[in-house]
């Protein structure tokens, strides 16, 4: 199975949203390469409540920050699932299925 990332841009790709898919590999390349983006970051939890939370990426890849907060977010969103809800909830999701190895 592909790592986090590339399992990212294939998804895309395979949901028809070529914007974000497999055409970016080359960028993410060159960033990584130059340093831009930083392969080897800890993504750190900042400030966490129970309805949010808030990571820095210290320059990492996008896509490991958005599968973090989900992993943290949607355990939240589950405890809170029977809360009346204010306002429009439009936003939807999808992740990658985890890596089994």
């Amino acid at each position: 199975m592909l790592p986090a990332s590339p399992r990212t841009l294939v998804n895309s790709d395979l949901r028809g949203v070529y914007s974000h898919g497999i055409q970016n590999l080359g960028n993410y390349l060159r960033n990584l390469k130059s340093g831009r983006i930083d392969g080897k970051a800890k993504m750190e939890v900042v400030k966490d409540s129970p309805a949010a939370v808030y990571i820095d990426a210290h320059n990492g890849m996008g896509q490991l920050a958005s599968i973090m907060a989900m992993d943290l977010i949607i355990p939240k969103a589950k405890r809170l699932r029977h809360r009346p809800i204010r306002g429009s909830v439009t936003a939807t999701t999808t992740r990658p299925p985890p890596t089994t190895r």
